[in-house]
């Protein structure tokens, strides 16, 4: 296998390590058939390339009861392995303007997941409050900037409303050229400042405690749009970590 960058390279060696220490795992398990499942297809298998998909679960720590709301949910790629571990209901969220794309999408769902069109600053049903164990955004913070300019300050704040206490806020996306802020998501890259997204969600109230680093690529310049097609190089992504626990202290990152 060709790999983009080095770290590519450690992020599929750790995603097999998983792959071989977590299998004989109930839950784990499941994950990892549905991976292997031949019915999957090729868009779901090339995103799995992108993504690594264990390392990212290993990441949240989703445990059996957790409550999860995925923000801007697509085709659902995520509730397909999030539900083999927990038992509890999904929220599968995506904003009213993608509505038309979801439908001719016609991803297909379970009575576990619950799907749910509304703004970002509102991504659950008004009476949510405390209710959620893990709220999850992958690749969509910088569409809150150019797609459908939300009031990320607005839902940043009912984001934290929305978890229990102790939950996490887990956020992986594009980065941008450091010091630039939100430019280049609105000017079409899809991406974004990876510090300006740590101010923003620090500024709700959440505590910043862990980040890794499978999802980089250091040859990225940072030039190229975002919106990875199939078989173009993979893009440097940051991946976040925030709870909400006012006990709870930074660690040493």
């Amino acid at each position: 296998m060709r790999y983009t960058c080095e770290e590519e390279r450690k992020a599929v060696e750790n995603d097999e390590k998983l792959r071989l220490l977590k299998k004989g795992e109930s839950t784990w398990g499941n994950v990892i058939k549905e991976l292997e499942d031949t019915a999957r297809g090729e868009t779901e298998r090339e995103m799995d390339r992108l993504r690594h998909p264990l390392s990212v679960i290993d990441f949240i720590n989703i445990q059996e009861n957790d409550k999860i709301l995925d923000l801007g949910a697509g085709n659902l790629y995520w509730e397909t392995l999030f539900k083999q571990i927990t038992n509890k209901a999904i929220t599968a969220m995506n904003p009213w303007e993608w509505e038309e794309e979801e439908e001719e999408q016609e991803a297909e769902t379970c009575p576990q997941v619950q799907r749910h069109f509304a703004h970002f600053e509102d991504p659950a049903p008004s009476h949510a409050s405390g209710d959620f164990d893990i709220v999850f955004s992958f690749n969509t913070y910088h569409d809150t900037v150019s797609m459908v300019r939300a009031n990320r300050s607005k839902m940043n704040k009912r984001i934290f409303d929305l978890l229990a206490p102790g939950g996490c806020y887990v956020i992986a996306d594009h980065s941008a050229v450091s010091n630039t802020g939100i430019r280049h998501a609105a000017d079409g890259l899809h991406r974004i400042d990876e510090a300006l997204v740590v101010e923003e969600v620090e500024a709700a109230g959440f505590a910043l405690v862990s980040r890794c680093s499978f999802l980089r690529c250091s040859l990225d310049e940072r030039v190229y749009s975002g919106w990875v097609p199939a078989g173009q190089p993979r893009t440097d992504r940051f991946l976040l970590k925030f709870v909400k626990s006012p006990e709870e202290k930074k660690v040493d990152l």
